[in-house]
């Protein structure tokens, strides 16, 4: 079985001992096949650094115990230049489908700097990231209300 770990698992397994680390050290044991890419381990650095506050050594010491657990894999097929229509699909436990807004927003992807890192990707490949924040919010039709939703 493959297992692959994004950024917030990873943080996860390092700083606490639930399930996600349990899961790094089920791979560690070799009874799941971990995979990440380059990527995932740049904002893991990122998030070590930024948000924890770990000293080099201790940044360097996580990043080498996942590229010595986890088989490195390349990310194929960036988005090119242009402007996609995003649909919004909504399920109830996963499974059933709830609601579907179909060009719920746009999205416009540029080409150029590549994430702040001063790497221009080409058109047909490489990976991509996208930086984000997405917000519920609700709306009272009654009073033209919004406020942001608690799930």
């Amino acid at each position: 079985m493959k297992a692959v770990f994004d950024t917030n698992i990873l943080v996860y397994a390092i700083f606490w001992k639930g399930a996600p680390y349990r899961c790094l050290l089920a791979a560690q044991a070799g009874l799941v096949k971990l995979v990440a890419s380059e990527p995932v381990l740049a904002e893991f650095r990122r998030v070590l650094i930024e948000t924890f506050h770990l000293a080099p050594g201790q940044v360097e010491e996580a990043l080498a115990m996942v590229r010595e657990t986890a088989t490195l894999v390349e990310i194929a097929g960036g988005l090119p230049p242009g402007t996609y229509s995003l649909t919004l699909i909504c399920k109830v436990d996963g499974y059933t489908l709830a609601d579907k807004v179909d060009g719920a927003a746009e999205l416009t992807v540029t080409s150029g700097d590549f994430f702040g890192t001063g790497k221009v990707t080409s058109p047909d490949s490489g990976p991509f990231l996208v930086k984000h924040r997405w917000e519920l919010i609700s709306c009272d039709d009654a009073t033209k209300t919004v406020a942001p939703c608690r799930c």
